[in-house]
C-alpha cells in the first residue's frame, strides 16, 4: 500500500533542501513516498531529518518535540562521523538519493490520528513559550561578527550568507577602516570581513591597527578581495590576516570557510 510521508528538515541551507525536495520527488514511483513537510505548521510532520552538531538546531528539535510531546517523531541525523554505525538512523556524508532512501525506507513510522493532533494542538502555546525562551537564551551566546566595506551590496551580500549559518551570529558594520577602529575599541568581536580597497586607510593598515587594540591580537581578520596576489597574500600576513575571501563568493567555499573559523573561535572561547 503506497504512503506519503511528510518530512520536516532542521538546519540546512535552503540548498540543501532544495536537494531534499527534489530526492523526495524521485520517491513518487517507489511505495513508501516522501514530501517536504513544514515544521511550522499546527500539523505534525512523520519524520525528522535533523543536521548533527548544531546547537540552535538541536534546541529548535528539543522544541518542536516539546510541543507533540505524546509523540514518537522518529529523528534522522545528517554529518559527516564516520564513526557512527550504519545501523543507525544516520545519513553521512553529501546528500543524495542512494544515501537518503536507504536510511528512510527502514524507519518504522507509526500512523497519526485524530488524538495526537488535538493534544499537539494543546501544547502548542507552552511549547512556544519554551522555544522563545531557548532562541533568547541562544541570542546571548551568539558570535560577534564586524563586517567592514563601503559597499551597500556587499555588506548586504555577506549578511545574507551569515543569516543561512546554522548557529546564532550578530552582525554589525562598518564603512570605513576608521569606522570599524572605534567599534573594535568598543565592542569585542569573535570575527571580522575586512575589505582590502577602502576609502581613507585601507584593509592592511585597518588590520595592523585592529591587532594593536586589546583583546584583538588572535581574532580572526578574513580580508575581502577581488583579487589576490603574492604581494597582497605577503602584505596581508604582515598586516596579521588569518585568510582571504575572493569577491563574488561562491556559496559553498564561503561557508565552508565560516565552518573553519566558527570551529577554531570556539576552541578558543573554551581554552580561556
Amino acid at each position: 500500500m503506497t504512503r506519503m510521508i511528510s518530512v520536516g528538515i532542521m538546519g540546512f541551507s535552503p540548498q540543501e533542501e532544495n536537494k531534499f525536495k527534489k530526492i523526495f520527488e524521485l520517491s513518487q514511483q517507489h511505495e513508501r513516498r516522501y514530501k517536504l513537510g513544514n515544521i511550522a505548521d499546527t500539523q505534525p510532520v512523520e519524520l525528522l531529518i535533523v543536521k548533527k552538531d548544531n546547537e540552535l538546531v538541536q534546541k529548535q528539535q528539543q522544541a518542536y518535540q516539546a510541543r507533540y510531546k505524546n509523540s514518537s517523531i522518529p529523528v534522522v541525523i545528517v554529518g559527516r562521523d564516520p564513526a557512527i554505525s550504519e545501523d543507525s538512523n544516520y545519513i553521512r556524508g553529501v546528500i543524495i538519493p542512494s544515501r537518503v532512501f536507504p536510511v528512510l525506507d527502514k524507519i518504522e513510522i507509526p500512523p497519526q490520528t485524530e488524538t495526537f493532533v488535538a493534544q499537539a494542538e494543546e501544547s502548542f502555546m507552552t511549547a512556544t513559550t519554551i522555544a522563545a525562551e531557548e532562541t533568547e537564551t541562544l541570542a546571548e551566546n551568539a558570535l560577534h561578527v564586524l563586517v567592514v566595506d563601503d559597499s551597500a551590496m556587499m555588506q548586504k551580500t555577506i549578511d545574507m550568507e551569515l543569516k543561512k549559518a546554522t548557529l546564532p551570529l550578530a552582525t554589525d558594520f562598518a564603512n570605513t577602516g576608521e569606522e570599524a577602529l572605534e567599534k573594535v575599541k568598543q565592542k569585542k568581536y569573535d570575527f571580522i570581513f575586512l575589505d582590502v580597497m577602502m576609502p581613507g586607510i585601507d584593509g592592511f593598515e585597518t588590520c595592523t591597527q585592529i591587532r594593536k587594540v586589546e583583546g584583538m591580537a588572535k581574532t580572526p581578520v578574513i580580508m575581502l578581495t577581488s583579487k589576490t596576489s603574492a604581494l597582497d597574500e605577503v602584505k596581508g600576513l604582515m598586516a596579521g590576516c588569518t585568510t582571504y575571501l575572493t569577491k563574488p563568493f561562491v556559496h559553498d567555499e564561503f561557508h565552508s570557510m565560516l565552518e573553519r573559523i566558527v570551529h577554531w573561535v570556539k576552541e578558543f572561547n573554551d581554552r580561556k
